[in-house]
């Protein structure tokens, strides 16, 4: 699958386009992003204040038959160093970053190629899916 963002020109006579210079052109660059959709236990209450409610806590958060407790499957996007998604690039994903995705960087005529590998044990909503196959590859080049 591939796709393709085109920037056009809104029509404003102050905005000028002009050439490349040989130097620009020698910075243009080709990235590629291995991202794996993998499935993880979230704690939405990890830390619970002695001041909650005894019935409350209960009742919301223990996990019994009835309850639903605090922590949940959830799938999250991490980023790897090869197609083999063996390697990720954080041996520790930083506590700050929570379960932000990994940022995806580009400057003006660079391209973008994306592939996407299935990790989790059903479909979310949002992951795109061909022939039942676990990975995906797309490329976006960023034109003006």
């Amino acid at each position: 699958m591939y796709g393709y963002l085109n920037i056009k020109d809104c029509g404003n006579p102050d905005t000028l386009t002009r050439k490349l210079s040989f130097r620009e052109l020698k910075m243009i660059k080709n990235w590629e992003y291995f991202i794996a959709a993998e499935e993880i236990t979230w704690d939405y209450a990890p830390e619970i204040p002695r001041s909650v409610d005894r019935r409350y806590k209960a009742q919301y958060l223990d996990n019994f038959s009835n309850f639903i407790g605090k922590k949940y499957k959830k799938a999250v996007f991490r980023q790897y160093k090869d197609s083999s998604f063996s390697k990720p690039t954080y041996a520790i994903w930083p506590k700050e970053r929570g379960i932000l995705g990994p940022v995806i960087r580009a400057e003006v005529r660079d391209t973008i190629s994306v592939s996407i590998d299935e990790q989790v044990s059903r479909l979310q909503s949002h992951f795109i899916s061909f022939a039942h196959s676990n990975r995906i590859s797309f490329k976006y080049i960023l034109l003006i």
